[in-house]
């Protein structure tokens, strides 16, 4: 087995930042604000709709195995059957996403 071990020009300093990582947060964040009215709408929608919580999260593994908490916004409810069972996924949707998976389409 191959251990990875990076060449002299792959190597950076610690604590040092590289171009691409400023990069990718100020476009993330340019992102974020271009959005936000769109994403406090979507809330909104899910709260009323859905009921809270808003976002769902669950911890994943990362790069190199590192766990992060992924945040995203619910799209499915936690209706049950009879038995208490959760309901298939297609029952989950909420109408205008099961509308858009083609779940509803005639």
């Amino acid at each position: 087995m191959k251990s990875f071990m990076p060449r002299p020009w792959q190597r950076r300093r610690e604590g040092a930042v590289s171009a691409k990582r400023v990069f990718d947060i100020v476009v993330a964040l340019l992102g974020l604000l271009l959005l936000a009215p769109l994403l406090l709408i979507l809330g909104l929608l899910i709260r009323f709709r859905l009921g809270a919580p808003v976002f769902f999260t669950q911890i994943r593994p990362g790069l190199h195995g590192q766990p992060f908490k992924l945040i995203k916004f619910r799209t499915m409810t936690n209706q049950r059957d009879a038995a208490g069972r959760l309901l298939p996924d297609e029952r989950r949707l909420p109408p205008l996403w099961s509308l858009a998976a083609g779940h509803q389409s005639r």
